[in-house]
C-alpha cells in the first residue's frame, strides 16, 4: 500500500507541473501573440490548444 501512495503522489505532482506548464506557455502566447494583434480570435485559438493539450493528459 505505501509504494501505491507513492506512486500516486507521483502522479499527482507530474499532472500538477504539466498544468502549470501549459498555463504558463498560454500566458506566454497571450503576451506575445504570434501576429502583432492580440485579438479575440488568437486568444481563443490559445485557449483552444490549450484545453487540447490538457485534455491528451488523461
Amino acid at each position: 500500500m505505501h509504494l501505491a501512495q507513492q506512486l500516486l503522489a507521483t502522479r499527482h505532482a507530474l499532472d500538477s507541473t504539466y498544468v502549470r506548464l501549459n498555463l504558463s506557455v498560454a500566458e506566454h502566447e497571450l503576451a506575445h501573440p504570434a501576429g502583432d494583434t492580440a485579438d479575440a480570435k488568437a486568444i481563443s485559438d490559445v485557449l483552444d490548444r490549450l484545453q487540447s493539450r490538457l485534455g491528451r493528459s488523461r
